[in-house]
């Protein structure tokens, strides 16, 4: 069985790998792709007449229009995520060879229930786990609630939300 977690550094996020670790502890047999989401950083937009922003601009215009890479602050802050995660999955006797990790960059504009289930569908995952609530800047950029959109869409998954 392959479980797909979804990692941010929210306290509901610790709360989901802390489930996965207790459910999954010593049995074998599981495989865990953990996934961060970084929160992208923001440029601040350009005014191109030396006073406020521009009004007009591409149809996505707003806080997030100007999208950046995220730098190696935010990829220190996931590889943090990573580790807290591996380390609470070992010990709870989850193998080392059974844990995967990738970190997004979500500077792609979808919505993010879409990027999970095509991850989770690439990876071959059965199981997504996802706290209620995590990634709350991701919910800025795709209005609605994340986990309520994965299981409506999410035929042929098992939708774990961690409370």
């Amino acid at each position: 069985m392959r479980l797909l977690v979804v990692l941010d550094e929210t306290p509901i996020s610790r709360r989901a790998v802390a489930y996965v670790a207790t459910v999954v502890g010593r049995r074998r047999g599981f495989r865990l792709c953990l996934v961060h989401f970084a929160r992208p950083t923001v440029e601040a937009p350009q005014s191109h007449n030396g006073g406020e922003a521009e009004r007009d601009g591409p149809p996505h215009h707003g806080p997030y229009a100007q999208l950046r890479r995220s730098h190696p602050g935010v990829r220190r802050s996931a590889q943090a995520a990573f580790t807290r995660s591996r380390t609470a999955l070992r010990n709870a006797g989850v193998p080392a060879t059974a844990l995967d990790t990738q970190f997004f960059d979500p500077a792609e504009r979808r919505r993010a229930a879409s990027l999970i289930l095509d991850l989770a569908r690439s990876s071959k995952c059965d199981t997504i786990v996802v706290g209620r609530g995590s990634a709350p800047w991701l919910c800025e950029l795709n209005p609605g609630d994340l986990a309520e959109e994965l299981v409506r869409r999410g035929n042929g998954l098992t939708i774990w939300i961690v409370e």
